[in-house]
This record gives structure tokens, C-alpha cells and sequence, in this order.
């Protein structure tokens, strides 16, 4: 939704709206939430997240996406070209990296602030 502002300018705007009961009758309370500075971030994070992916995609280094429990989120194309020998990249997403790469051991890798490592075995 959109708004006008005195000036002319157009922005984006939530609109909330509650009726509140009173004893003289209800009364209907409006908010007007300005979205300008957050849809001008957004737009931000996307062009960086597609700056990102453009870089990622043009290695030949493959990149994963691991949330904390190290279940795959994402990869890059080396990645996908990769998890074909696994049964295609819609077989790997979310699933445990140790699914593939074998038992996880503590050590160098970085999760968050915790290290840890595993040994990485042939796909």
C-alpha cells in the first residue's frame, strides 16, 4: 500500500487498523508505518545477495550453506554439479552434511563461534 505525502511524494506504507470499544461508541485507531528506509534495505540485501551468488557461481570451488545443526541450505554451481553423483541437488538440500561426508570430528572448521572439523571423504 502506498501513502501520499503533502509534499506529493509517494511511499510505501503498512496500515494497521483495531476498533477499540467506548462507552460513547467504537472508535477505530489507524497506524500509518512508513516503509521507505526498509524497502530501500531490502532492496540492498538483494542486490548484494545477487553480487554474492554471481560470485559463488563463477568459482570452481564448491560452496555449501550450512545452518547450525550443518544441514545444507544451499550451494553454489559447483556444488549442484557436484551432489549429481549424490542424486541431483534436490536430494541433498536438507539433509546433514555428515550424511555425505562422513563422521564429523571436532577441530578447525568454524560454526558460528564453535570450531569444528570433519574429515571430508570422496562423494
Amino acid at each position: 500500500m502506498n501513502a501520499r505525502h503533502r509534499t506529493g511524494q509517494v511511499f510505501p506504507v503498512e496500515l494497521i487498523a483495531s476498533r477499540i470499544p467506548a462507552p460513547q461508541g467504537d472508535l477505530i485507531c489507524v497506524l500509518l508505518h512508513d516503509l521507505s528506509q526498509m524497502t530501500t534495505v531490502t532492496q540492498e540485501l538483494r542486490d548484494t545477495q545477487r553480487q554474492l551468488r554471481a560470485i559463488l557461481d563463477n568459482t570452481t570451488q564448491l560452496h555449501v550453506l550450512l545452518d547450525l545443526d550443518l544441514v545444507v541450505q544451499a550451494f553454489n554451481r559447483a556444488g549442484a554439479d557436484a551432489t549429481r553423483r549424490l542424486g541431483g541437488p534436490e536430494l541433498v538440500a536438507g539433509k546433514r552434511l555428515g550424511d555425505y561426508v562422513g563422521d564429523l570430528q571436532h577441530g578447525d572448521l568454524r560454526v558460528g563461534s564453535q570450531p569444528r572439523t570433519w574429515k571430508v571423504e570422496q562423494f
